[in-house]
C-alpha cells in the first residue's frame, strides 16, 4: 500500500508500506537475467532503429530469449507464491 506523508518542506513523498502478510519475496537469478535481457533488447532495438545496423536476426533472437526468461521468471514467482499460499515452509537446506 502506498501512503503520502508530508515532509519538512510541505511537499509530499510516497512511502511503500509493507503489507505482505508474512510473504518474503526473494529476488531470483532468473528475474535478474530477465531484467538484463530486457535492457539489452531495448538497447539493441534503439541502436538498430537509430543507426540502421541491420540487426534483424539479433533482435529476433533477443526477443525469444527475453520472452523465455520472462516466462521462466513468471513461473518461478508463481511457484513461490503457490507454495506460500499452501502453507509449505521449506527447511534451511531447501530454501
Amino acid at each position: 500500500m502506498l501512503a503520502a506523508k508530508p515532509d519538512e518542506t510541505t511537499t509530499y513523498r510516497v512511502e511503500r508500506q509493507r503489507d505482505t502478510d508474512g510473504l518474503t519475496v526473494d529476488h531470483l537469478i532468473v528475474s535478474k537475467a530477465n531484467t538484463v535481457a530486457q535492457i539489452v533488447l531495448a538497447g539493441t532495438v534503439l541502436a538498430d532503429e537509430g543507426f540502421g545496423l541491420g540487426l534483424e536476426t539479433t533482435r529476433l533472437v533477443l526477443v525469444w530469449i527475453t520472452g523465455a526468461l520472462t516466462f521462466a521468471s513468471l513461473a518461478a514467482y508463481l511457484r513461490s507464491w503457490l507454495l506460500h499460499m499452501s502453507g509449505y515452509e521449506p527447511t534451511g537446506a531447501q530454501r
